[in-house]
């Protein structure tokens, strides 16, 4: 019962890790045309992370 319980948390959810997946895809993508556009802004941004 146990191994089961452990079981269902541990075992990946097909449509959970492609929406992760798309996320990370679009963020990655969102960075890169930043770090394209303006790469000073990037760069500030990196040594400086905004306080949110």
């Amino acid at each position: 019962m146990v191994n089961q319980q452990f079981q269902d948390v541990f075992t990946p959810d097909p449509a959970t890790d492609t929406t992760i997946i798309l996320m990370l895809l679009c963020v990655f993508k969102h960075n890169l045309f930043q770090t394209c556009m303006n790469p000073n802004n990037w760069i500030e941004q990196q040594h400086f992370p905004a306080h949110t």
